[in-house]
């Protein structure tokens, strides 16, 4: 009998290796990956390549894709969607490789505000005694010294005297104006535009950024219901995962001067790694993970309809902000831009409202000093 298991198990044996010989005999060898075709993103909001019928959808893509077109050096629109040159291949790649474990490079992205779980819970929480908030900004010197300088600054100074204290910021610009500037102060970057082609990008996308967070903040607000701090806290995280990826792409261009970054490779590599970007910035944060979704779900906003409020307030704020600035370079009229922002999904009328109330002004207070 024991002769007899031997034997089964040894035929047993020799067909499991003869299957393994045959499958790897008879498997096909895996295709390699061309980086810059796979560096596809997912709708073409910046390149533009998929059409749709959706009126409101292009309206708002073309909007983004015109301030992106301007931010790489006004580029022509049209230049944005041209074939990407084969030779930028090593650059996408190593971008790829990069990007896919941003949190392992503490080069490119800020660590986590510490304070940043309690400032959520508190400020918005509307019963948080506005002391409590100065509280806890005081534990960090630098975030109450960033804070105190954007308090400072034109677009929040509300008095002719300097503001010397956060119990008089706090005072001075109320619960909402300091949701805005502790958002700021959190995530501001520090800009390096430096020279040569494209160096203007960052300070135009930050600028975009912070019209973005606050028309995101805005129709959270009085659209969505929903979370204005943690809404402005996505608009900026977005923003800050732009200027990001800008810079990894102009530093791997960099390290191989033979090759010349075009505003097509750009915007390729732009509108396929912003959003999952920020999301992994997010999720090393240590954020809900609804806020993850929001910032994720950027890619697939003109094919699928968002389900997260975030996400939708987050495109309704990167919209505005582009038709903002668009606006403030003499590209847009602001009857155009309001056409523009009021012609997205949801209900018109509140939309019609943060346009009116809180976009308008801005813009033209904007518009008053035009970039040359």
């Amino acid at each position: 009998m024991s002769g007899m298991v031997a034997i089964l198990i040894g035929g047993a044996a020799v067909a499991v290796a003869g299957l393994v010989l045959y499958m790897r005999a008879t498997r096909q060898k895996r295709a390699p990956v061309d980086p810059i075709a796979s560096t596809t993103g997912s709708n073409r909001t910046l390149t533009g390549t998929t059409s749709t019928n959706n009126r409101a959808v292009f309206q708002w893509d073309e909007a983004l894709r015109r301030f992106v077109a301007y931010a790489l050096d006004d580029a022509a629109r049209e230049s944005l969607s041209e074939p990407t040159d084969p030779e930028h291949a090593p650059v996408f790649k190593k971008v790829a490789e990069i990007l896919e474990r941003i949190e392992a490079r503490p080069e490119y992205i800020p660590r986590r505000p510490s304070l940043l779980p309690k400032l959520m819970a508190t400020v918005n929480d509307p019963q948080a005694a506005m002391v409590e908030i100065s509280r806890i900004i005081a534990q960090d010197p630098a975030l109450t010294g960033n804070l105190l300088r954007i308090a400072n600054s034109p677009v929040y100074r509300v008095s002719s005297m300097p503001i010397e204290s956060i119990d008089r910021a706090v005072t001075l610009v109320g619960v909402q104006g300091i949701r805005s500037i502790i958002a700021t102060a959190l995530l501001q970057p520090v800009m390096s535009s430096g020279s040569g082609s494209f160096s203007r990008f960052p300070e135009l996308v930050w600028e975009h950024t912070l019209y973005a967070a606050s028309a995101a903040e805005q129709h959270a607000v009085n659209v969505e219901k929903s979370e204005p701090f943690v809404s402005q806290l996505i608009g900026l995280l977005y923003g800050l995962s732009a200027i990001v990826v800008f810079r990894i792409v102009r530093d791997q261009f960099a390290a191989q001067p033979h090759l010349v970054a075009t505003p097509g490779s750009v915007a390729r590599m732009l509108e396929t790694w912003v959003a999952p970007t920020a999301g992994r910035i997010a999720a090393s944060w240590e954020l809900p993970e609804r806020v993850q979704y929001a910032l994720e779900s950027q890619t697939l906003a003109a094919e699928l309809h968002m389900e997260n409020s975030l996400g939708r307030s987050l495109k309704f704020g990167r919209v505005a902000g582009a038709l903002v600035v668009l606006c403030r370079l003499g590209r847009l009229t602001e009857a155009e831009a309001r056409t523009i922002a009021v012609a997205g999904e949801g209900p018109r009328r509140e939309t019609e409202r943060v346009w009116d109330r809180y976009l308008a002004p801005s813009l033209r207070s904007a518009t008053a000093t035009p970039s040359t």
